[in-house]
């Protein structure tokens, strides 16, 4: 076959001519009307730049090629019909043009079963190269999905070969259908042949060198083996790409020139970089850089992450940005959502299949605890396809809930992350930032006190902003963590070494240097853009090294600020140009290019919307943001945009807004949720009321799905301006309500549903009406008090007064009910309670049936038992039908009762649980009760790590919460203050107490001020009850006092101050022998509690009375009690009052002094240190250590005749010592061995040599099952045995074992046992006849061939002095010239290193091959080194016992 335009002979498979360059042809009306076809999958942005573009013929193109080629069409030709094959190749061909188009390449040329692309030409980017790679790679995924159904169809895949390369080609003219003529140059396309026809990987992207050299930086691959061209005579090299690194274009640049040096910036340049080191060394930190428009933060940055990379780092650490938009506070989490993408490096184009399996991949790294589907609530947050289950599984939850999975789920990524490498998140322009990512982001904050993380939040000095909140909770919580940067405008020498940098030359004009000086005033930005200007206008000229004015500067001409500079700058642009760049303006500082052209048709139907883009492309003014989904545009710079769009006349600027509101509603008619913020802004701005306010309701409610309440809040008070409708007013007040309720901003809930009350009550609708009252109702008891809740709920039963029974009218009667109950009126409180159960239950209304049986549960009449019974009734109702709210009023009523039962932990629980339930509804002052009490119960359970964390979490959220509780912070201080003298801080615990009280008064807060006294008096009285020398009788009296001052403030005392503190009373009378007067205070106290029996006042009750009876020296009595005390805490789980409990009780037992009572209470003593130095208190373990060198003086006589023990256990040991042989037997033709080293001072181990007749040698070794002196005694009396009866009558060694085993269980108690081995060596034969009952089996080592074998000589019986009947089968080896004969205990096998493994087995094996020897000596001391070498200094557990016999060479 030769080629059509040169007439030369093509290769066979040839698809470009190597002579000519022109490609192979095919039939080109086939060909035609496939590209008409595939040219419809261009997109239309695509198609107006290419017809928009000018071409020249023959001009010259330099462009990625990629050839696709199916590899197995003859395999697919025999298996698949015509019809269906060319249906298959149909769709491939579709695929393939869908991806080639979405990277905006283009369709070259069509062969059978290969197509051929280019990126370059006809549209060229400056990344064709790596556009192209995606492609193929896309393309080789989408033929994995269609290889799928070709499996099951047909029983084969499509096996492909894509083959890329880089070069030059010539491009003809372009038809209608994107096809073109081209010819390709220095064989650029030819060679693509060669790769295709060689064998190379199937299903894989393979690079030519030239194209990989271009994008090696952003793909992992390996080397192929090269092809051999023939024209050129040379080898071409090829590469697979394995991996594509997707490294994530920065969408924004400093714009100061990259190419200049940073000036004046090192003092901020080395503040960050040693934050950096510390981020490194595993802590976290946060950096905040602030500065005016155009100082230079970005160029900071961007300076500081180069110094990073450029770094040897061995450990590097991962950098990750995200960039507000300036419109971005109208959209919920957007901020967020460009640091995700960050962080997971994808983009809005990555396909959301790709996206979602990478956010997975990272959770992978570390399993989230807790919830398995956390990546489902990312996922959901960067808007991801979910299946239809996800998205079922994601809107069954409350907006709150959703909002903390989103937390919970950032918050785990960003932790796993850290767990691999630190990092640097920075966040820029915070000063743009929405509402609902600044929430998120102050509670990321704290990942920094746990993970290496450095959180940078970078923005202007706008304090007003939104962003402006996220510095603010950096500054309050993170504290020393925090480190400030202020950029600082230029000095004028620096100012000056910049103008040199951006004109490259030192000599500077000096009507220059002082123009631009004087009007920059050090404003980087500032300086950059007035060079521009002058250079622009022909004042600034290069000549050589110098720079000349060529013509005369008109400083009036030169603007007095940035604004100025950028709006002469606007001035300057040609017509067209300038009305482009301000209706872009009003868009955005990102628009698309389709809602730009719209607009335009109607402002500018004559100006071409490519050319002006290119042209203000090319001054630097706009420069593509993103090319999918949809070509976008963005401003350079932000002042920039705010130049051009305050340059607009308003009456202009009014109708554009008009015009980009409505292109927006033509353009995505499906997206106007997702667009509202965006509607809404634009026809705010034209005075539209009935378009404004209808986008304004539609963004609060998005923003109220999404939890974005602060948002919502903004749009529904705006959308009240826009209407004067009573209907759309009563939905919109009851929304704005709802909204800041959610926040926790209850007295303006009340005040917005109060409005909406108003003009509800001109309708005919109880039902909103009653639940409105009922929620206003419930704010009120937050914001205000439960007075004011009552009243609201009053006015409402009479505003619905004759209405039919509803779920509404339910609810606002359950809600009556309860403000009674917080109102003190438990009678009416029922009554309206179980009115409105009944009627719940009669209209199947379960959220009212779950709060009335809350409400039911806790009243005073109802008893522990129905209680109990009710609650998790209501917690049934609740969960079965996701109500939230009551389950988690339910959980913490149920909390409330079952820790009056003395189930702490489990009231915890519950309140956790609560927790939980409650975020999904937004309770954040419940939340604010529910950690206090959470932190209550961590003090009693002592686990005061867990106590500190939820007291800071709730001192957060008193600072971010409006409630009527204003004695929030007393009770925080109350508990502080617990906190510190549980922890024995008794100083600072009795300095916060008094404070406490001062405000108490102050406040009027009785409570607060009864618990506070009682809490003052605990303080004092303890350090005198501990003995400490520093406390005097005085404080018992002052301390007294206190608390009869207290009881008398309130007459309403509360069951638990009132037994708390009388059970006080009796403590201090207790501690002045005023007996009488504390058993008076107890018998009040007992009379209390019978009123209102509970454990925690029992335990109370207990401790007082066991005090009373160790004062009056009944210590039995008082031990006792304290005995039953402890048991009561011990199922309380009580820790810290049980170590309390325990040093009383040793006390007594040191009072008592009887001879056993030292021990006891040294016992005591050291148990209660033991816990206290657990739980981390301090003053209490010195008390106890005074306490033990008061033990210590009584225990003196026992140490001595311990000592004297230890002495006779000594000689013991000499003495067995002197039972093991101290020689090994001379046998001619043998080397015997044996060595015994005890891990004490007596041993269980023992070996044996025992001569017999003809000869012959009886061989022990044998380990007690026990240690100690009566394993010692053991070992003396077994070893005596085994020698008499194997020296008796000749007996077997099975005769002997079994003599041993029958005297040993008539002589001794059943309890000790023996394993052991006992053979007889016999020399002259070369055997070795044993029993082995249940010992180690011993090793026989033989050399064969150069080869160790092993034979094992099993156990063949049991232990002995276990069983009467034991019987032992006996075995004989022979002993062959070489072998060696290892005996051994476990002491070998079982000795342990440092890290507790074991030497074991195997190692044993190995050190007896690697260490073969005929000589026993020598191999006894290998085995004992190499044991040594494994423990280290390790201590030895167990006795080490080895015996071995060697067998001379050529001994028979």
């Amino acid at each position: 076959m030769n080629c059509t335009n040169c007439q030369s002979e093509l290769p066979l498979g040839a698809h470009i001519c190597p002579s000519c360059g022109f490609p192979v042809s095919v039939n080109i009306q086939r060909e035609d009307l496939y590209f008409s076809r595939l040219a419809s999958f261009a997109p239309d942005s695509l198609i107006r730049k290419v017809r928009a573009a000018p071409y020249l013929t023959k001009e010259r193109r330099n462009v990625t090629a990629i050839m696709t080629t199916i590899a197995n069409d003859t395999e697919i030709d025999n298996k698949i019909p015509k019809k269906e094959r060319v249906e298959i190749f149909n769709d491939l061909l579709d695929l393939i043009a869908k991806r080639v188009y979405e990277y905006e390449g283009a369709i070259a040329k069509l062969w059978k079963n290969t197509a051929l692309a280019f990126f370059g030409a006809p549209i060229s980017h400056e990344d064709d190269p790596l556009r192209a790679v995606h492609t193929a790679s896309l393309i080789l995924k989408d033929i994995d999905s269609l290889n799928q159904k070709l499996k099951t169809a047909y029983d084969l895949v499509i096996q492909m070969k894509i083959v890329l390369n880089t070069g030059p080609i010539l491009i003809g003219n372009i038809k209608p259908n994107l096809k073109f003529d081209f010819q390709s140059l220095n064989g650029a396309i030819e060679c693509i042949d060669l790769a295709i026809a060689a064998e190379i990987p199937k299903s894989r992207v393979v690079l030519f060198d030239d194209t990989y050299q271009f994008i090696r930086s952003f793909v992992k691959g390996r080397k192929l083996e090269p092809v051999f061209c023939e024209d050129s005579r040379e080898l071409l090299n090829l590469w697979q790409v394995d991996q594509i690194i997707d490294r994530r274009s920065s969408l924004h640049r400093s714009p100061i020139s990259h190419t200049t040096s940073m000036i004046g910036r090192k003092k901020e340049l080395d503040s960050l970089l040693e934050l950096s080191e510390t981020v490194l060394a595993g802590l976290g930190r946060v950096g905040l850089i602030l500065g005016e428009p155009g100082i230079g933060k970005s160029r900071l940055i961007l300076e500081w992450k180069r110094l990073m990379q450029s770094q040897n780092i061995t450990a590097p650490i991962r950098w990750i940005e995200s960039h507000s938009l300036a419109f971005g506070q109208e959209f919920a989490y957007h901020l967020l959502k460009d640091l995700l993408r960050a962080a997971l490096e994808i983009t809005t184009t990555t396909p959301d299949s790709r996206a979602k399996g990478m956010s997975e991949a990272v959770f992978m790294e570390d399993i989230c605890l807790g919830d398995e589907n956390l990546q489902l609530y990312l996922a959901h947050l960067l808007e991801f396809d979910l299946t239809e289950q996800e998205e079922v599984q994601v809107h069954l939850l409350q907006a709150q809930e959703l909002r903390n999975k989103y937390l919970q789920s950032v918050q785990t990524l960003f932790r796993c992350l850290s767990n691999q490498q630190p990092l640097i998140i920075v966040l820029e322009d915070l000063q743009w930032a929405d509402a609902s990512s600044v929430d998120l982001l102050i509670d990321l904050l704290s990942l920094t006190t746990s993970s290496p993380i450095l959180f940078c939040l970078v923005s202007r000095q706008e304090r007003d902003s939104i962003g402006w909140n996220l510095i603010k909770a950096a500054r309050e919580r993170i504290g020393l963590r925090l480190t400030e940067l202020k950029l600082e405008n230029l000095s004028e020498d620096e100012s000056q070494s910049f103008v040199e940098q951006l004109i490259n030359t030192k000599e500077i004009p000096e009507i220059i240097r002082t123009a631009v000086l004087n009007k920059s005033e050090g404003n980087p930005y500032f300086i950059e853009e007035l060079i521009n200007m002058l250079i622009n206008e022909g004042v600034l000229q290069k000549k050589g090294e110098k720079v000349i004015v060529s013509t005369k500067i008109d400083q009036a001409r030169i603007p007095d600020s940035l604004q100025g500079l950028l709006t002469a700058r606007i001035d300057r642009l040609p017509e067209d140009a300038r009305l482009t760049l301000r209706i872009a303006s009003v868009i955005g500082r990102y628009f698309p290019e389709k809602v730009i052209a719209l607009v335009m048709k109607e402002h500018a139907p004559g100006v071409n919307l490519l050319t002006q883009l290119n042209i203000l492309e090319s001054l630097q003014i706009l420069s593509v943001a993103e090319v999918k989904p949809a070509l976008t545009y963005k401003f350079h710079h932000i002042l920039m945009h705010e130049a051009a769009y305050h340059s607009i006349v308003e009456t202009d600027r009014i109708d554009l807004h008009r015009s980009v509101g409505l292109a927006l509603e033509d353009l995505y008619p499906e997206q106007k949720e997702r667009l509202a913020p965006q509607l809404a802004h634009h026809f705010l701005i034209t005075n539209d009321t009935k378009k404004a306010y209808q986008y304004l309701d539609l963004a609060g409610h998005a923003s109220m799905d999404a939890f974005a309440t602060a948002e919502a809040e903004v749009y529904f008070a705006r959308a009240i301006t826009q209407t004067t409708d009573p209907e759309q007013l009563a939905h919109l007040y009851i929304d704005l309500g709802e909204a800041r309720a959610q926040q926790g901003n209850h007295r303006q809930a009340v005040h917005a549903w109060n409005k909406a009350i108003d003009y509800l009550e001109r309708f005919n609708d109880p039902d909103r009406l009653a639940r409105t009252y009922a929620r206003s109702a419930r704010s009120a008891w937050w914001g205000y008090t439960p007075q004011y809740s009552l009243e609201i709920c009053l006015r409402g039963m009479k505003a619905i007064e004759g209405a039919k029974e509803s779920p509404d009218i339910a609810y606002l009667i359950h809600e009556t009910g309860r403000a009674y109950f917080f109102n003190d009126q438990p009678d009416k409180a029922r009554a309206f309670s179980e009115q409105s159960l009944e009627m719940a239950q009669r209209l199947g209304a379960a959220e009212v049936q779950a709060e009335a049986l809350a409400t039911i549960g806790v009243l005073p009449t109802t008893s522990p038992e129905q209680a109990v019974e009710a609650l998790e009734k209501a917690v049934k109702i609740s969960e079965e039908n996701d109500l939230f709210g009551s389950a988690s009023r339910a959980y913490i009523n149920l909390a409330l009762v079952v820790d009056n039962l003395g189930k702490v932990r489990l009231a915890r629980d519950y309140r956790m649980r609560a927790i939980q339930l409650g975020r999904k509804i937004g309770g954040l002052s419940e939340e604010l009760l529910l950690y206090r009490a959470i932190a209550r119960a961590s003090i009693w359970l002592a686990d005061f790590q867990d106590a500190e964390i939820r007291l800071s979490k709730s001192e957060q959220l008193i600072q971010q919460t409006e409630t009527h509780l204003s004695e929030s912070g007393l009770t925080q201080s109350y508990l502080k203050g617990n906190l510190l003298r549980l922890k024995g801080d008794f100083n600072q615990a009795i300095e916060i107490f008094t404070e406490l009280i001062s405000h108490s008064r102050q406040l009027g807060a009785e409570q607060q001020l009864i618990d506070a006294h009682r809490a003052l008096t605990e303080a004092i009285l303890e350090p005198y009850l501990l003995g400490d020398p520093n406390h005097s009788a005085l404080d018992l009296d002052i301390a007294l006092k206190m608390l009869e001052t207290a009881q008398t403030k309130s007459a309403d005392e509360t069951n638990y101050s009132q037994i708390g503190s009388l059970c006080l009373k009796s403590d201090i009378y207790t501690s002045k022998k005023d007996f009488a007067n504390a058993r008076l205070a107890l018998m009040e106290a007992e009379e209390a509690y019978r009123a209102h029996p509970n454990m925690s006042d029992q335990v109370r009750i207990l401790h007082a009375n066991a005090r009373i009876e160790a004062g009056e020296k009944n210590y039995q009595e008082a031990i006792v009690l304290l005995t039953e005390l402890d048991r009561m805490l011990e199922k309380m789980e009580g820790r810290w009052w049980r170590a309390r409990v325990w040093l009383e009780l040793g006390e007594i037992h040191l009072q008592r002094n009887d001879p056993e009572d030292v021990d006891q209470a040294q016992n005591y003593f050291r148990d209660s240190l033991a816990e206290f130095l657990s739980m981390g208190v301090n003053y209490y373990p010195d008390i106890i250590t005074e306490k033990l060198r008061q033990v210590k003086h009584l225990s003196r006589a026992h140490a001595i005749a311990h000592r004297k023990i230890s002495e006779e256990m000594v000689q013991a040991g000499r003495i067995q010592h002197s039972l093991i042989p101290t020689q090994s037997p001379v046998i001619d033709g043998y080397d015997i061995n044996g060595t015994l080293l005890p891990a004490r001072e007596t041993s269980g181990d023992f070996y044996d040599f025992i001569k017999l007749d003809d000869g012959k040698l009886g061989i022990v070794i044998a380990d007690v099952g026990d240690k100690g002196a009566g394993a010692a005694l053991y070992m003396a009396m077994s070893r005596t045995l085994i020698r008499t009866y194997a020296r008796e009558s000749r007996m077997s060694p099975e005769h002997v074992l079994h003599e041993l085993n029958r005297r040993i269980l008539i002589d001794t108690e059943f309890g000790i046992f023996l394993t052991v081995v006992f053979g007889i060596l016999d020399p002259e034969q070369g055997t070795f006849t044993y029993v082995n009952a249940g010992h180690n089996p011993p090793i026989l080592l033989s050399q064969k061939n150069d080869q160790i074998e092993l034979t094992e000589l099993k156990k063949t019986g049991s232990l002995v002095g276990i069983f009467p009947e034991n019987t032992w089968e006996e075995k004989t080896i022979t002993i062959h010239s070489g072998d060696v004969l290892i005996l051994y205990t476990d002491g070998i096998t079982e000795a342990q290193n440092e890290d507790d493994e074991f030497f074991g087995i195997e190692r044993f094996v190995k050190t007896l091959k690697d260490n073969f020897s005929p000589s026993a000596e020598d191999l006894r001391n290998c085995i004992l080194e190499d044991v040594q070498a494994f423990t280290g200094t390790s201590p030895r557990l167990d006795d080490i016992t080895l015996v071995v016999i060697a067998k001379h060479l050529n001994h028979s």
